[in-house]
């Protein structure tokens, strides 16, 4: 398993921020991305200093990522699934290891348009498989999701669960499933809480379930940290001065910490978060 001393974790202002700071250190530096920031669909944008001009937020998505390249900072196109402790990153072109983690992955949460879906949240329906897959044991649940994250949460709940399904809402199903997990491809109608038990209805009829995880899309910041037992509020993830989290050698810069969600506030705590994450492994280094 390769091994990093800084692994960085988005490619949007802040993960560019916190990878050209980091580079001059002389230190193994990773990016891991697959380059969706949230500013892509942005088609104006001209309160930037410097810019002198309009520009879209893919003309500064791309400027950003061609900087890296000109200083040949390694980058890999890979979606992030999971960080264990001691950060074991695995993605979906393998596992890496890293001494320190710069998570700069935006704020997002993958909701599904489900009716009464989000009114069971914390009543049957969950975001977290590792917080809570442990209370469905020999039990029957269900994942929401059709690539890398919902094959990820439904291999965990295999441990605990009697049964796991995947739902994955008429989509097509990415990548390979884990062995002993079923895929149903229905669309989902609604959910209902029928005699203390999760009723999933899809268009090819009811499927009872004792819980359902969402896992649609990527995992999100928040999912990280709540992992990792990061904390976090309001969905954002908490962060000192330093753009340090509560777990040691773990940072995180830009939206996914709250507060002014600005190109200038992500490339600022990019440089903050670097700097410390440099501070830190040092420091191990040294020890």
């Amino acid at each position: 398993m390769k091994a990093y001393d800084i692994v960085i974790v988005g490619a949007g202002p802040a993960g560019v921020s916190a990878a050209l700071y980091s580079h001059r250190s002389g230190l193994d530096i990773l990016v891991v991305s697959r380059h969706d920031s949230a500013l892509l669909p942005a088609g104006k944008i001209e309160n930037y200093y410097g810019l002198g001009r309009s520009a879209t937020g893919r003309e500064i998505v791309d400027n950003g990522l061609a900087q890296l390249r000109a200083l040949q900072i390694p980058m890999i196109d890979a979606e992030v699934t999971q960080i264990q402790e001691g950060f074991t990153i695995f993605t979906t072109v393998g596992p890496l290891q890293a001494k320190s983690v710069i998570l700069a992955t935006g704020r997002k949460r993958n909701k599904v348009d489900i009716p009464g879906l989000e009114a069971l949240v914390g009543s049957g329906v969950s975001y977290c498989a590792v917080c809570d897959g442990f209370f469905y044991k020999n039990k029957a649940v269900g994942v929401i999701g059709e690539g890398a994250y919902a094959a990820e949460e439904a291999d965990f709940l295999k441990k605990f669960a009697s049964t796991v399904t995947i739902f994955t809402n008429g989509k097509e199903f990415i990548g390979p499933v884990p062995d002993g997990v079923a895929v149903n491809r229905s669309i989902l109608v609604k959910a209902e809480k029928q005699d203390h038990h999760l009723t999933l209805f899809l268009e090819a009829g009811q499927m009872p379930l004792d819980g359902l995880f969402v896992a649609v899309g990527t995992a999100s910041s928040a999912e990280f940290a709540m992992k990792l037992g990061i904390m976090t509020e309001n969905g954002a993830i908490k962060v000192d001065r330093n753009m340090a989290t509560n777990v040691p050698g773990f940072f995180a810069a830009g939206d996914c910490t709250g507060g002014l969600m600005q190109i200038v506030t992500a490339a600022s705590e990019g440089a903050v978060a670097a700097t410390s994450a440099l501070r830190y492994v040092k420091a191990q280094n040294k020890s």
